[in-house]
């Protein structure tokens, strides 16, 4: 692919030379190919050209759409497959493309939100234990399954299944910032937020917390609390019960 999303892993590659190879990019239209040669990487017109330069995996970066058949039409072809979220755009779409390519062992979903370095400090105060049992994650940051993925890490809930309420409200927001860039139009937008709540049962619930574009909005924060039994973590600062008193000390 050659959106926006597929730079960044050239850009993952491009700092990482003596790890990392780009043996080349598929472009499907003369538009696609003018768009990443700047790049300066090799640029393929067909699956076939591609895979003719022998790569140890393919990354599908490609649209939520798209996706599902260029994954099964790699693994058709024992390809090992590096599949950007989602890899199909729906509960169905999900179930058919587990039916066709699951039992292959060749395709890894690039869910990327627990390794990155705040998170996975996170998880290692859950895991010490410094918060006692964890029952409510809040996640105010990132949106659907991404969101899922942390709520369901933290809480130790593997693929528990959940009961979901949710509603949205709209009101208007200035939003000025896009993968796009700034915009000139600066006046508020309706933008929608999300609010669910997710009841795995045994005390344990996640509360999703999702403004349309708060990814990129620089107005708007970027949230997270782990609730325990002997503690809280609020952003990267630690409050727990030890002994007769509060400690509050920040993750290092």
């Amino acid at each position: 692919g050659t959106g926006w999303r597929s730079e960044f892993f050239l850009r993952i590659a491009a700092a990482a030379p003596d790890r990392l190879q780009v043996t080349g990019v598929l472009a499907r239209s003369d538009a696609s190919a003018a768009r990443i040669a700047p790049w300066g990487v090799p640029v393929h017109r067909s699956i076939d050209d591609l895979l003719a330069a022998r790569p140890d995996v393919v990354i599908a970066s490609v649209s939520w759409d798209a996706m599902p058949g260029v994954i099964t039409e790699l693994v058709g072809r024992g390809v090992r497959v590096l599949a950007e979220t989602p890899p199909a755009p729906d509960a169905d779409g999900l179930r058919k493309l587990w039916h066709d390519v699951g039992a292959s062992g060749l395709v890894q979903v690039a869910e990327q939100y627990m390794l990155m370095p705040g998170h996975a400090a996170r998880l290692e105060v859950v895991r010490s234990g410094a918060l006692g049992t964890i029952g409510g994650v809040q996640v105010s940051s990132t949106h659907l399954y991404h969101a899922t993925s942390m709520i369901r890490t933290f809480l130790d809930a593997g693929m528990a299944e959940a009961t979901v309420s949710a509603r949205t409200f709209t009101a208007p927001l200035v939003d000025p910032l896009s993968p796009a860039g700034w915009s000139d139009d600066v006046s508020p937008k309706q933008r929608t937020t999300t609010i669910a709540t997710l009841d795995f049962g045994d005390g344990r619930m996640g509360l999703y917390d999702f403004v349309d574009n708060q990814w990129w909005n620089p107005i708007l924060s970027r949230r997270i609390v782990l609730r325990g039994s002997h503690g809280e973590l609020e952003g990267d600062t630690v409050r727990r019960f030890e002994g007769t008193e509060v400690v509050v000390s920040p993750i290092t």
